[in-house]
């Protein structure tokens, strides 16, 4: 979560233009993914098959 705003301040800092104004796909696919973990680790048994 922090990496982030690590690479837009080191983006600057370099002189390319960089924001944080994300599309739908990578917003859905962060929510998504955050949603997956929260299942994964949140509970004390996984409902997922791979962890």
């Amino acid at each position: 979560m922090f990496v982030v705003p690590l690479y837009v301040i080191v983006s600057w800092i370099m002189g390319n233009e960089m924001d944080l104004n994300f599309n739908l796909l990578e917003t859905g696919s962060l929510a998504c993914y955050c949603y997956i973990a929260n299942v994964a680790f949140g509970e004390d048994k996984s409902l997922l098959p791979f962890f």
